[in-house]
């Protein structure tokens, strides 16, 4: 499952280098393994022209959001998640959260724990993730899938 793009130039490459991956051999995507080049660039674009509504981004002091989220967590080497994926800060490949499925966050999640997601350009996500509970993944996952509402958070 792709989540739908719109946010442009980071969110195409995001997009284009997941569909890549499961081009490479994806356990869960056999159809995928036979595409072009020029295919995964078609796919990827379509994606990102798909709309996406905007929410109110996670703010360091919202208190319904999950401490990983908010503050991360300095002793085990987790950065906030709003910190690079939007809210004060985003960072530049980094995804938009808000509003995905909270099944399709799971398994990226879980993909980059177990190491077969390894899209991220310095393993930074690998090692946050290493470092997460099966809950802490769960309950961020469900905060930003259940941001898909215009201003939730204000």
């Amino acid at each position: 499952m792709i989540a739908q793009g719109g946010n442009g130039v980071d969110d195409l490459n995001n997009v284009a280098s997941e569909v890549a991956r499961m081009a490479g051999g994806e356990p869960n995507a056999p159809d995928a393994r036979n595409l072009s080049d020029r295919d995964i660039a078609d796919i990827a674009a379509y994606y990102d022209s798909l709309p996406k509504a905007r929410t109110a981004p996670a703010r360091y002091d919202e208190t319904s959001a999950p401490a990983l989220v908010r503050v991360g967590d300095p002793l085990r080497n987790i950065a906030p998640c709003i910190a690079c994926h939007g809210g004060t800060d985003h960072k530049l490949g980094a995804p938009w959260l808000e509003g995905m499925p909270k099944e399709y966050l799971v398994v990226q999640l879980k993909d980059f724990k177990g190491g077969m997601r390894r899209n991220d350009s310095h393993g930074q996500m690998r090692n946050m993730t290493r470092q997460m509970s099966s809950t802490e993944i769960e309950q961020v996952a469900d905060f930003y899938a259940r941001r898909s509402t215009a201003g939730e958070g204000r």
